[in-house]
């Protein structure tokens, strides 16, 4: 019995272990299954591997024979490289030839003709100049027809003779002020300060030298305020006379007449012409002036109409003259005048230099040059070394000593001074010349 169940335990025993076995075995099994997936998979990256070498392999070899294809092309160009190298210096050596041969005569043929061309750009240069000098003599003979035809009728006269008529102008004013002036400055009745400021234009005050001299300042200041009224109101003026041309009968209070109406506008575009056209605005000045004061000959059909012209100009100038004097007869100027009423012998000597130099300033207007003058705000002190005059009171110094003056204010100007701008036929309008020298005194 025993026997038996020692036999059944035995069994259950070997049955637990046959079981374990199995268990184990399904185990390996299960692990040789999974071996044998990561060989396959392995295999497969091995082959992949392998077929990718084999590309690349491939790849180097097709490239090897390109590159020992290259190669064999790239020495049969050297050898046809050399090859013409050799064909072409042969080739170069006889063309060489032939081009130097060629080349020498080409420089031949250049130097004859470098040598034509110089001799060409000489007579060229001769035929500039000599073009040159004849449109030169042709400007000159021109020029010289324009001033024949613009001088004899408007200018006949030199700077000498006009600077002697000036002259003499002035000696005719100063001579009149020395005969009508008062004895002193200090015996006129008006204030210092309305003289100061009334006259500014023509003397510097200085109290003490006007008091050292007043017996000379009467007749210095009023020959200064003469000057000075004639040259501003005619000289410097070349329409003074328009006003009474256009209407003769017009009053001179007149402040809105057909002759005043005008004068001015008229006067004013002159001047706006002549900053903006110099040389044109000039010649127009002198043609008007001419067509009003013509000289006609005996043979003009229209000569009764030119001197009826000629002849209300000069009325016009005439009639300028006197309403300017009596203008200065009615300024503070009367203050220096003798007290006594003014004889018609002295009204008339003053008519005649007021219309002197209204005569003279027409025909000096009549050229193409122009007119200005300068006045005591342009000279500061005197110098013997400019183009000014002392007034003879300085001659007793000045023959002593010609610098004793040099430095000295300039207290008076007596007679302005009178310039003149280009030529009388409207040329060389950057050449200015002296007509008149400003007369000064110093006290």
């Amino acid at each position: 019995m025993s026997q038996y169940i020692g036999l059944g335990l035995n069994r259950s025993n070997s049955n637990r272990f046959a079981d374990r076995s199995t268990s184990t075995l399904k185990g390996v099994d299960r692990r040789i299954k999974g071996l044998e997936q990561q060989i396959n998979i392995k295999d497969r990256q091995l082959e992949e591997q392998n077929a990718e070498l084999l590309r690349r392999a491939t790849d180097l070899e097709r490239k090897h024979l390109e590159i020992q294809e290259l190669s064999q092309y790239a020495k049969k160009w050297d050898e046809f490289k050399a090859f013409m190298d050799t064909a072409l210096a042969s080739t170069t050596a006889i063309e060489n030839r032939t081009l130097r041969s060629d080349m020498d005569n080409l420089h031949a043929k250049y130097r004859v003709l470098q040598k034509r061309l110089k001799q060409a750009e000489d007579d060229l240069q001769e035929a500039h100049v000599e073009q040159a000098k004849a449109a030169e003599s042709l400007r000159d003979v021109q020029a010289s027809a324009f001033r024949f035809q613009d001088q004899p009728e408007w200018a006949r006269e030199s700077d000498e003779a006009i600077r002697a008529k000036l002259t003499n102008l002035e000696r005719e004013a100063r001579g009149w002020c020395s005969r009508n002036s008062v004895q002193a400055l200090s015996t006129i009745r008006a204030s210092p300060a309305q003289l100061e400021t009334d006259w500014q234009h023509v003397m510097r005050f200085d109290e003490e030298t006007f008091t050292r001299n007043d017996e000379h300042l009467p007749r210095l200041l009023l020959s200064a305020l003469l000057m000075d009224y004639i040259y501003s109101r005619i000289f410097a003026k070349p329409l003074f006379f328009l006003r009474w041309r256009v209407a003769p009968e017009e009053p001179s209070s007149a402040v809105a007449g057909p002759g005043r109406q005008l004068h001015e506008p008229l006067a004013g575009m002159l001047d706006e012409m002549t900053q903006g056209n110099l040389e044109g605005s000039h010649a127009w000045r002198a043609h008007l002036l001419r067509l009003l004061d013509p000289n006609p000959r005996s043979d003009q059909p229209e000569r009764p109409f030119l001197e009826a012209t000629k002849r209300r100009t000069e009325e016009a100038r005439e009639k300028a003259a006197s309403q300017i004097m009596h203008d200065f007869l009615g300024s503070s100027a009367a203050f220096l005048l003798n007290p006594s009423p003014i004889d018609g012998r002295t009204l008339a000597e003053l008519q005649h230099v007021f219309s002197t130099a209204a005569h003279l300033a027409y025909k000096l207007w009549l050229r193409k040059s122009y007119l200005s003058c300068t006045s005591i705000e342009s000279i500061p002190v005197y110098r013997h070394d400019l183009q000014l005059k002392a007034h003879s009171l300085h001659n007793v110094q000045l023959d002593a000593n010609e610098k004793a003056l040099d430095g000295v204010p300039v207290r008076i100007v007596t007679h302005p001074g009178v310039l003149v701008t280009g030529n009388s036929d409207g040329s060389n309008y950057d050449v200015c010349r002296v007509w008149k020298e400003p007369v000064v005194w110093m006290g």
